[in-house]
């Protein structure tokens, strides 16, 4: 297997590209902070001292247009008429720049929205606080040049934390992004065109991307003959085709770690012509 490091690939972006990146961040402006203190006051008047707790699983509600039968797909596996886009793998070193002057409250932001779901930003809709501001920008981002209906588009955003001293331990296990009630429902593999992973700390272990989409049921094994290693820094943020497997491996990490840190990221896929069944927009009354 060929692992690509995230040294070579920051040099894949203009620097253009990267000023412009910079200047879409996010800016903690009166408006947005007040959004995000009412969405979020509640869950940080219950936040207790030590650990990040582990999220609670929520039930999620069953949207009345959810997909009901096979999306059309084109021959590379990705959602149909949704041209433009760019799949390759990426790394851009700051997209959150590290003279940003609001991390602590990005932070706190992070720890107010982290539970064990995603939610949803449909491209047509204002950002209501800081992540879903953080959100549309990565959006907006890797959509530039790309075709696609806007009523039907959005971004998927979470946040995941890691530790050592996190229940949840230091890795995160090899995956594909997926909708997965499709999946179950008939059993088609849809995925998010572009995937995406913005590091909130320096410290953890790396992002593993392999370059392999998941195998269809007839189809026993698959050489995989490409992958990418990205590690965290505060602020950086990598891109890949959302088809792609990958994973959070400990037994890659550079160095000796300190004995306590969190590994903190900002996750967004971006969905073109299509929204994953299930996924809720952030509720405003937490």
């Amino acid at each position: 297997i060929f692992f690509r490091s995230e040294c070579v690939a920051t040099q894949m972006l203009l620097d253009d590209e990267m000023d412009e990146c910079i200047q879409q961040s996010p800016k903690r402006d009166k408006d947005v902070s007040e959004k995000a203190d009412k969405i979020f006051s509640k869950k940080r008047q219950a936040k207790q001292n030590g650990v990040l707790a582990p999220p609670k699983k929520k039930k999620k509600k069953k949207r009345e247009d959810a997909p009901k039968g096979p999306v059309d797909l084109d021959s590379r596996g990705h959602i149909a008429g949704t041209d433009g886009v760019d799949t390759s793998f990426q790394s851009f070193t700051a997209m959150i720049p590290q003279a940003y002057t609001h991390w602590k409250d990005l932070l706190s932001d992070c720890e107010a929205a982290y539970e064990a779901t995603s939610y949803w930003l449909p491209a047509t809709m204002t950002p209501r606080c800081t992540l879903e501001r953080l959100a549309k920008t990565i959006f907006q981002l890797h959509t530039k040049q790309a075709k696609f209906d806007p009523a039907r588009s959005g971004a998927e955003w979470w946040v995941q934390f890691r530790g050592p001293d996190h229940e949840n331990g230091t890795a995160i296990g090899f995956h594909w992004d997926r909708d997965e009630r499709l999946r179950d429902q008939c059993g088609q593999e849809v995925h998010p065109q572009v995937a995406t992973v913005t590091y909130m700390s320096d410290h953890g272990a790396p992002t593993l991307v392999l370059g392999s989409a998941p195998l269809p049921r007839h189809v026993g094994l698959r050489e995989i003959n490409k992958g990418f290693l990205a590690h965290p820094q505060r602020g950086k943020h990598i891109s890949f085709d959302g088809r792609y497997l990958h994973g959070v491996a400990p037994q890659l990490m550079l160095g000796r770690p300190p004995k306590k840190y969190q590994r903190i990221t900002f996750l967004v896929n971006v969905w073109l012509n299509y929204r994953p069944t299930d996924v809720q927009e952030f509720p405003e009354d937490r």
